[in-house]
């Protein structure tokens, strides 16, 4: 039976890596293909969508901005073509966006808008859950180029309640999450610890 209605007949192993800014997700994917590799990245927004995403809680209103990037979720799905695959961040990534820009007590609101958009996904076996002290977010930020520096350091007023909408969503999912404080671990120590759980599914 196909598992999703974006992709009608997308079937396999499927890997969401959920996170902040500089939490490891990149470095992550890219090692994990090292190890993997039939392993493949589908990313959560597409580069024709640079124009308008930079419009987003900008020019656009803010559910403008979350249906921008749903769409553009969903286009990234459809494009997928292997049963190995892990996400770079997802729609609760979207999601957690438009909430952070919202008062707590309106987020129950957006339930069950956000549990439909859930069945266009194929069934998820984990959801790799990265954190990182501000500190460190911090260290790693100034590491990047000077144009990432700036998208991110633009950002990190909005880091904390991004993530506090990210734990609220990750709650109505019921899909295995696993969180990897990624803050004082290696590179390789981050990868062995995802390889494990990896491997453990297979």
């Amino acid at each position: 039976m196909c598992s999703s209605m974006i992709h009608p007949c997308l079937t396999g192993h499927f890997y969401i890596i959920e996170g902040a800014n500089s939490s490891g997700k990149t470095t992550l994917i890219n090692e994990l293909k090292k190890v993997y590799p039939n392993l493949s990245a589908v990313y959560s927004v597409p580069p024709e969508y640079a124009a308008i995403r930079a419009l987003a809680y900008n020019k656009l209103s803010e559910m403008a901005s979350l249906l921008m990037y749903l769409s553009a979720n969903f286009e990234m799905l459809r494009r997928a073509d292997n049963d190995f695959v892990v996400f770079d961040r997802s729609l609760i990534s979207s999601f957690s966006v438009f909430l952070s820009r919202k008062p707590e007590e309106e987020w129950n609101n957006y339930i069950s808008f956000f549990k439909e958009t859930l069945k266009f996904m194929p069934k998820i076996s984990i959801i790799f859950y990265l954190t990182v002290s501000e500190e460190q977010r911090i260290k790693r930020i100034n590491l990047k180029s000077e144009k990432e520096k700036e998208a991110d350091l633009n950002e990190l007023e909005w880091e904390e309640k991004k993530d506090q909408a990210r734990r609220f969503l990750l709650l109505q999912t019921n899909i295995r999450t696993v969180e990897i404080d990624t803050s004082n671990l290696s590179v390789q120590d981050l990868v062995n610890k995802v390889k494990a759980v990896i491997d453990s599914v297979f």
